[in-house]
């Protein structure tokens, strides 16, 4: 199935909005103008321009045609980043899930995204639906699992090293970490049942065994001594 690489063009400001389809352009733009009045889909601040200075007021146009929606796919990623359109808030290039990609595709993605920053509003938007965010047991446990035996290459940790310095907790977060420090008994040496193995402390028990000490550590602190089927249990 062949698809295209459009344009549409705001004739008030001459601000952009690049994308690609397997369909007419006129189907597409239908699509767009229906999201638009409905506010739904996801290019909000497309469809907010539709709205705002209305469909009429914007011209659309085929920028290149190709064979597969793949190759388009690769275009449109391409041409966003040669113009900067000002409606696009990714660099293009998403396709459709579960679309295999080709090295060539991948390639040229990566060369597209290389140097590119999120406009300020885009992180703004992620960093507002993130907060006060909690994660259910069951994703922490997942996480947990996925990083059992992981090792972090040193380059990275020292760019998450970078990354984090001069950043500043909360009130709140400083308040609770004060708490959960107060009264905290001294590191002891535990025993690992039914393994009957003996550690100096519960940080050298959780490394050893692959588990989160965060996650041990909070059972410890509700009261449990249960984590990951193992028993923990303070030598005296």
């Amino acid at each position: 199935m062949g698809a295209i690489v459009y344009i549409a063009v705001n004739l008030t400001t001459g601000h952009r909005y690049v994308g690609v389809t397997s369909r007419s352009l006129a189907r597409r733009r239908y699509e767009h103008e229906w999201f638009a009045l409905n506010e739904r889909g996801k290019c909000p601040k497309f469809h907010a321009a539709l709205r705002k200075y209305g469909v009429d007021s914007f011209r659309w146009s085929a920028l290149e045609e190709h064979a597969t929606f793949e190759e388009a796919s690769t275009a449109e990623a391409r041409l966003i980043s040669e113009f900067a359109p000002e409606y696009n808030l990714t660099s293009g290039g998403e396709g459709t899930p579960g679309l295999r990609r080709s090295p060539e595709y991948r390639a040229a993605k990566s060369a597209a995204m290389k140097g590119r920053k999120h406009r300020q509003e885009v992180v703004e938007a992620r960093r507002e639906k993130l907060i006060g965010q909690k994660r259910s047991a069951a994703g922490r446990e997942n996480i947990r699992l996925a990083m059992v035996g992981r090792h972090v290459p040193n380059d990275i940790r020292v760019r998450m090293s970078e990354a984090h310095r001069g950043i500043g907790h909360a009130d709140e977060v400083k308040a609770r970490m004060s708490h959960e420090r107060t009264g905290r008994a001294k590191r002891k040496a535990v025993v690992v049942q039914p393994l009957g193995f003996r550690f100096e402390s519960l940080a050298a028990a959780a490394a050893t065994l692959g588990l989160s000490q965060a996650l041990v550590s909070k059972y410890f602190r509700s009261g449990e001594t249960t984590a990951a089927g193992f028993r923990f249990v303070r030598a005296g």
